[in-house]
């Protein structure tokens, strides 16, 4: 009998298939999906899918090596723990704004109504510490950064949660796990309300400061939006500003890149998946249109839909489950060029000041700032401005022979404009004293691309899980948690919970 059980633990084991794993979208999402659930499982086979004939999705850039500007979000803080890591695993350096070059002298100001700068840093932290506090009033900024900073803290909890290896089936509780299960399903204005902010004789703080971080980071007014995703706008405010604010040197397309590498992932661009849907033996059949218009299937044991919700040209199948959102457009414009100091005065009766800029004004006043955020009443055709290095502009200019003397005096910022509005040539020529439209670049983010509009939801945010089959298989949404806030930490938060999820659903059936 002794013989007998050791010749049965001597028998081949069957050989178990190797997992499969299906992304689709090889956005920063699905770059960070990839990553965790290689770590979690070695030998899991990972295929990702990307409509466009590159990843990155809203990491998109310039391509203009290191001269590149990014066109969407280019900063995480200090507290942003995951983009932190990733950048450090795979050899990308970071840089902290207040640090980068061809930022000027860093200032920070708020545009208010008639154009007018009605708030300016000063050249030191303390003189700052002053304005502000003469502004918006000691309680009011205390509050604030109190409460952002209890948001900060709530939000790192999840990092514990998903060190100890909790996952969520849907997003509500997710965000509960953070204590911020409630914030999704009130407004940017009560949740203010709740923390004494923007009482009576209060009101400049909400409406300069806050709505000019909503401009800046969404595109979109404070009092009516999500208060998870406004308080995700204020984050940065309450981590330290620009000193805790950092880009991955590279840029964020440079870390959804290195992370699909990492991941020893099969990257498919340019296939445009079709539907999904359950196949034979309880697993996920997935169709697509190839980069040369072929059509073809796959299937898979699990599939993560990492990619904002769409409509599919093939009725999508089980996809259809995800539900669409409504997304804010956004115009990018990069213009080389002096800003032009007199759209930024005005008169006490409101109107533009007609005065025209002297040269030695228009060098002093680029050289100060790095970015112009919009007050709720700002009637000025962008959203924010932002200063992203400078240099000699390429190619030969057009400019007046005022305007080549001001190029060869200083070197020339580049800006980038948030607008909800295209900014032709004709809406860019009061904004600027020098510059020539032959170097702007424009894009537009539309939908899917864009921010979803932030609004509550009062229903709750909905499953991570799109499907189960009774064999196991699942198909997850793992941007549930984007109807609610969008951010680059909450995107690798996210995709560490998919991960989580079928990692854990790989192994029980390994056990098996």
């Amino acid at each position: 009998a002794a013989s007998d059980d050791m010749l049965a633990s001597q028998a081949p084991q069957p050989i178990q298939p190797t997992p499969s794993v299906a992304i689709i979208g090889g956005g920063i999402g699905g770059a960070f999906a990839a990553w965790w659930l290689r770590n979690a499982s070695p030998a899991v086979r990972i295929d990702v899918y990307e409509r466009s004939s590159a990843v990155g999705g809203r990491t998109l850039d310039t391509g203009e090596g290191d001269a590149s500007v990014e066109l969407g979000a280019s900063m995480a803080i200090v507290q942003n723990r995951y983009v932190a890591e990733a950048a450090t695993a795979l050899g990308l350096s970071r840089q902290l704004r207040s640090e980068a070059r061809g930022r000027g002298g860093g200032r920070l100001g708020i545009v208010g109504a008639n154009g007018r700068i009605v708030f300016e840093e000063a050249p030191s932290g303390v003189q700052t510490a002053w304005r502000l506090l003469s502004r918006y009033g000691l309680r009011p900024l205390h509050r604030l950064r109190r409460r952002g900073s209890e948001f900060i803290s709530n939000f790192s909890r999840l990092y514990e949660a998903q060190a100890a290896g909790r996952a969520f089936r849907e997003a509500d509780d997710l965000l509960a796990a953070a204590g911020l299960e409630a914030w999704p399903r009130m407004t940017c204005a009560a949740a203010m309300a709740e923390a004494g902010v923007g009482g009576e004789g209060e009101g400049r703080l909400v409406e300069e400061l806050v709505a000019g971080l909503m401009h800046n980071n969404y595109g979109q007014a404070w009092a009516p939006s999500g208060a998870l995703c406004c308080f995700t706008a204020v984050a940065p405010l309450a981590a330290g500003g620009s000193s805790a604010a950092f880009s991955v040197v590279g840029g964020n397309g440079a870390l959804a890149r290195g992370l699909l590498a990492a991941s020893n992932a099969t990257v498919r661009t340019s296939h445009s998946v079709r539907a999904v849907r359950e196949g034979e033996g309880g697993r996920l059949t997935l169709s697509y249109t190839g980069a040369a218009g072929e059509e073809g299937a796959a299937t898979y044991d699990h599939v993560l839909y990492s990619a904002p919700c769409a409509a599919a040209p093939d009725g999508g199948g089980l996809l259809q489950r995800c539900s669409l959102l409504e997304y804010q457009r956004l115009h990018v414009t990069l213009v080389w060029g002096l800003l032009d100091p007199a759209f930024f005065r005005a008169r006490a009766d409101g109107e533009a000041d007609d005065g025209a800029s002297t040269e030695e004004e228009a060098l002093a006043f680029n050289a100060a700032f790095s970015d112009l955020l919009t007050a709720a009443d700002a009637d000025v055709p962008f959203l924010s401005i932002g200063r992203f290095g400078e240099a000699a502009p390429p190619g030969p200019s057009r400019s007046p022979g005022a305007c080549d003397r001001l190029y060869a005096t200083s070197p020339t910022p580049r800006w980038k404009l948030f607008s909800r509005d295209a900014l032709s040539e004709e809406r860019l020529a009061p904004l600027f004293l020098c510059h020539d439209d032959a170097l702007t670049r424009r894009h537009v983010w539309d939908a899917p691309g864009a921010y979803p509009v932030s609004r509550p939801r009062p229903s709750g945010l909905g499953t991570f899980v799109l499907h189960e089959t009774a064999a196991g298989a699942l198909l997850l949404h793992p941007s549930a948690v984007e109807a609610a806030t969008s951010a680059m930490e909450v995107v690798a938060v996210s995709g560490a919970n998919a991960a989580l999820l079928v990692a854990q659903r790989i192994g029980g059936a390994q056990r098996r």
